[in-house]
C-alpha cells in the first residue's frame, strides 16, 4: 500500500481536482498493474484514452470507463479504454450514467475486442491474398537502342 501512495505522489493538475476520487482510483489501479501511476503519468493515459475515443469525451466519462475496466481484471490500456468510452458513447449517448458504464462495461470490452480481432484477421486475409497472387509480368521498356545484328543496322553491305 505504502508504493502505491509513494508512486502517486505528484503535482495535481487543475483537471485532476475535479474528480480527484476517481483520479486517485485510476491511480491505485495503475499502480496494482505496475504502471506508472504519478499525476502526470494518469494525465497522459487519459490524453491517449481521450485521442481513441474522441475529443468530445471528458475526462469523468473515461475515468469511470478506466476503473471499470480495471476491476473487470483487464489490463489498462489507453486504447481500450477510449474505444470501450466510444462504443458505450454510441450505445447510451450523452450523458453516459455511472450505473450505464458499470453495468455495460464487461460488453463492451468484449464487442471493442472482437471488433479488434475480426479487423486483424480482414487485414491477415488480405495480407495473405496479396502475397497469393501471381506477379504481374512488366513489358519490357524499350531502351531506345537498335538489336545488334540486325538487318536494321550495322554496316551496310554494297551490292556488286
Amino acid at each position: 500500500m505504502a508504493e502505491v501512495v509513494t508512486s502517486m505522489a505528484g503535482e495535481r493538475s487543475q483537471r485532476q481536482r475535479r474528480h480527484p476520487e476517481l483520479w486517485r482510483l485510476l491511480g491505485a489501479q495503475l499502480a496494482a498493474q505496475e504502471k506508472p501511476a504519478t499525476p502526470e503519468a494518469q494525465r497522459e493515459f487519459i490524453r491517449e484514452a481521450r485521442l481513441a475515443a474522441g475529443k468530445t469525451v471528458n475526462d469523468r466519462i473515461l475515468l469511470l470507463v478506466a476503473i471499470q475496466v480495471a476491476a473487470n481484471e483487464t489490463p489498462l490500456e489507453p486504447r481500450l479504454v477510449g474505444e470501450t468510452a466510444r462504443w458505450l458513447l454510441r450505445k447510451h449517448g450523452e450523458p453516459l450514467s455511472e450505473e450505464a458504464v458499470v453495468d455495460e462495461v464487461p460488453d463492451a470490452i468484449a464487442a471493442v475486442l472482437e471488433a479488434r480481432e475480426q479487423s486483424a484477421a480482414a487485414g491477415r486475409r488480405r495480407a495473405l491474398a496479396a502475397r497469393s497472387q501471381a506477379p504481374v509480368r512488366q513489358p519490357k521498356r524499350s531502351t531506345g537502342r537498335r538489336p545488334r545484328g540486325s538487318s536494321y543496322g550495322g554496316k551496310r553491305r554494297r551490292r556488286s
